[in-house]
C-alpha cells in the first residue's frame, strides 16, 4: 500500500534525523518540531534551558535576570523560587561558581 509505505518512509527518515511529520490538518506533530527547532539552536548557541530553586530572598533572581534569559519564576513555597531560563554555559558556571547550589538542568 503506498500511503503504508510512505509513512514508514517517513518515520525512517526522522529517525535519521532528516524530518519531522508535522500535519497542519490534525494539528499533529508541532510539538514535537517545535522542541527540536529549540534544542538545535540552543546547541548551535551554545546555551542551555535550565531549571533553578534558589531561595526567595537572596540575591539569585537578580543576578540570573542580568545574566540569563529568565522565561518563568514561579514560587514553590514561601523559601524558595523555581526559575526557568536561557543561559550560557559560560553564564552557568559563574552561577555555579558564586552560588554553588540548588541547581539543576532540565532535562
Amino acid at each position: 500500500d503506498e500511503s503504508s509505505r510512505s509513512e514508514s518512509d517517513l518515520l525512517a527518515r526522522q529517525d535519521k534525523g532528516e524530518g519531522i511529520p508535522v500535519s497542519a490538518t490534525e494539528g499533529s506533530g508541532v510539538d514535537v518540531l517545535w522542541d527540536r527547532i529549540q534544542e538545535t539552536v540552543l546547541q548551535a548557541t551554545g546555551n542551555k534551558h535550565v531549571v533553578f530553586a534558589v531561595p526567595a530572598d537572596g540575591p539569585h533572581l537578580s543576578w540570573l535576570h542580568q545574566n540569563a534569559t529568565v522565561t518563568t519564576v514561579e514560587s514553590t513555597n514561601e523559601n524558595t523560587l523555581q526559575i526557568s531560563a536561557v543561559i550560557s554555559m559560560t553564564n552557568f558556571a559563574k552561577y555555579n561558581a558564586k552560588f554553588h547550589n540548588n541547581t539543576k538542568l532540565k532535562l
